[in-house]
């Protein structure tokens, strides 16, 4: 069990760092961006730290936002809602800081299964996050990031389970719950043959 749950951790390892990284590959592109060359392809990291720098790909997100919920993205006297940075950078961040410190506790604690909870964590919030909202939808590899992050909530969650067996095998809970089993099986299988 050592054996698998280490080897686990260090896959946990490897594709959280590959998630990390693609945090900080291009990510969003504009297409009419005529002013500002560097504006032309944008990463998650660089969009969410500097907003402001990247106004022309803050009206694309908009427009993808009126594109996908229509009238429910205008206020009151019908003027559209600016895209708020926010839908972004809280998933973002939830997949950076678990995403980091995974790394870190898989490495140094890599003989404990349940260190994988933080990979987990990070592959299921960055899964639903990245399927959720519509301005994460419209990046150039979108596809990989969601592949990424659900290769790691599936891997960690080997981790956990083979952790938790592991533990219930050794303080035993196991055996002392197989005279309960014994026991209702023999109690099902009597009152099978009163009925009949």
């Amino acid at each position: 069990m050592k054996i698998a749950i280490r080897a686990i951790n260090y896959v946990c390892v490897l594709l959280l760092l590959a998630v990390l990284m693609t945090q900080f590959l291009p990510f969003w592109g504009c297409t009419d961006c005529k002013t500002h060359e560097e504006d032309r392809v944008v990463s998650i990291a660089e969009y969410t730290w500097f907003p402001e720098h990247h106004k022309p790909i803050t009206k694309g997100m908009t427009d993808v936002y009126l594109a996908e919920y229509g009238q429910d993205y205008k206020d009151d006297n019908g003027k559209n809602y600016k895209f708020a940075v926010d839908d972004v950078i809280v998933t973002c961040a939830i997949v950076l800081i678990s995403g980091a410190l995974g790394v870190v506790l898989c490495l140094v604690f890599a003989k404990r299964a349940f260190v994988t909870l933080l990979p987990l964590a990070c592959g299921v919030a960055g899964a639903v996050g990245y399927l959720s909202i519509p301005a994460l939808k419209i990046g150039v590899n979108y596809n990989i990031h969601v592949i990424l992050l659900v290769v790691t909530a599936v891997v960690a969650l080997a981790g956990v389970i083979i952790g938790l067996v592991d533990w219930v095998k050794k303080r035993g809970y196991f055996y002392s719950i197989l005279p309960v089993i014994k026991w209702l099986r023999f109690s099902v299988s009597h009152s099978n043959q009163a009925q009949q």
